[in-house]
């Protein structure tokens, strides 16, 4: 592919995330979540709480025949059927918060009035809401007393929104680094036990941080970075070396043009 390329090129290779050992929990949060929403143990009901679902049905079946099924079965009927399975039962009426399909890091949406169809939470509520979700998730330990989570990620800070009218999750749950106990669960001294519905994905490996990218400079020449380098100054990065204005982006750009161009 290299040598196709025209002299001069600037190349990109790049990767949104990196690939490790499968330390996610995520089949845990729907207990958690139900648990810390609850304000009570939910020892004998956490493998029944909403979302459970789908994980028991990985648990059951085995990771190569639902792979297969994945690519047989067009995109749009597969994520179609994952959320059916992931909201099967909800009470939107009754839901304050929920768990959005996701891998390794665990996504929590707010049912919130104005953003969801059947939203029950009033946007005077929502930061209020989120603290009491993020301050009982942090109460859970695995089996060996260490805590399940790492950090908990408020999106609309990320991404310097304004107001939670947005299309992505209220909350990103990073699990701890360290590998989890085969159908291990976690613990509360506030919720008490939330059982494993199953082992997770069933995935020895998984998608996590790390997102990578190799720049090889043609035209242009690599720019000394301000600040260590981040996934979002891929964008500015490609603007610069087309030569289209990055105003407005977040990030640097890591090309900028050859001493011979300017």
């Amino acid at each position: 592919i290299v040598d196709a390329l025209p002299v001069g090129t600037d190349i990109i290779m790049l990767s949104p995330s990196g690939m490790g050992p499968n330390a996610t929990r995520t089949h845990l949060l729907p207990g958690m979540l139900q648990a810390v929403l609850s304000e009570q143990s939910v020892e004998r009901n956490a493998t029944r709480a909403v979302g459970n679902s789908l994980w028991r049905l990985r648990a059951v079946l085995p990771a190569d025949f639902r792979a297969w099924v994945a690519c047989v079965l067009p995109d749009r009927i597969t994520l179609e059927i994952t959320s059916r399975l992931e909201t099967r039962r909800v009470k939107w009426t009754e839901t304050c918060a929920f768990m959005i399909p996701s891998g390794i890091c665990g996504y929590i949406r707010l049912n919130l009035m104005g953003r969801e169809r059947d939203g029950i939470v009033s946007p005077e509520k929502a930061g209020m809401l989120l603290e009491q979700i993020v301050s009982g998730l942090r109460t859970f330990r695995d089996p060996d007393g260490e805590p399940t989570i790492k950090k908990i990620e408020f999106v609309s800070n990320s991404l310097g929104c304004e107001t939670l009218l947005h299309p992505f999750p209220d909350l990103i749950v990073h699990w701890s680094e360290r590998l989890p106990l085969h159908l291990a669960g976690v613990s509360s001294p506030r919720f008490g036990e939330v059982p494993s519905p199953g082992w997770g994905s069933g995935r020895t490996g998984e998608h996590c941080d790390g997102a990578w990218a190799l720049i090889v400079p043609g035209s242009s020449r690599l720019k000394t970075p301000t600040k260590p380098p981040h996934i979002v100054d891929i964008a500015p990065t490609i603007c610069s070396a087309l030569g289209v204005d990055t105003d407005g982006l977040a990030g640097q750009s890591l090309l900028e043009p050859s001493a011979a161009i300017q």
